[in-house]
């Protein structure tokens, strides 16, 4: 078995409803649906990546940093295609507090559905990956100080300038 597919297999453990049917841990007769699209079984592949709503958070995001990008068919190559062809280490560092930020909001807006039944709009999800981004940005790489409204203007722009 290769590296990547070993990877794909021991890293799926996030608790999506799909993986915790095949562990036992929800009935059968509950239903597997996405949380956030009602439409595709709930797998992290399905819900980070393929799911409608994911899809249109990924492209409002894609938008705000100008770069274009098609949905590749797993995570890992998504990681790779996002940050990987970045030569300079501090815009290729915020981009992966990006690609992290945009994870971790599309699993909120899914446990506030399962657990609050609150729909968060992709709108806010987007507001949302900006304003967090940019303060893991401040808190987490070597770089200059950037106001909220340069981060959402130009966030390649704030990475570059010296410290």
């Amino acid at each position: 078995m290769s590296k990547l597919k070993m990877r794909i297999k021991v890293d799926n453990r996030i608790p999506t409803r799909m993986n915790l049917l095949v562990r036992n841990v929800l009935p059968t007769d509950v239903p597997t649906c996405c949380a956030l699209c009602e439409r595709g079984d709930e797998s992290s592949l399905h819900l980070f990546l393929h799911c409608e709503v994911a899809g249109r958070v990924w492209q409002g995001v894609l938008v705000w940093w100008e770069k274009i990008l098609l949905i590749p068919p797993n995570l890992f190559i998504l990681w790779e295609s996002w940050c990987g062809g970045e030569r300079n280490k501090r815009t290729r560092n915020g981009l992966r507090v990006i690609w992290h930020t945009t994870i971790w909001v599309l699993w909120k807006a899914r446990n506030e559905r399962v657990f609050n039944n609150h729909i968060t709009e992709v709108a806010e999800m987007v507001d949302e990956i900006t304003v967090l981004s940019w303060r893991w940005s401040l808190d987490r790489i070597l770089m200059s100080p950037c106001l909220y409204y340069e981060w959402c203007w130009n966030p390649k722009d704030c990475l570059l300038r010296r410290v």
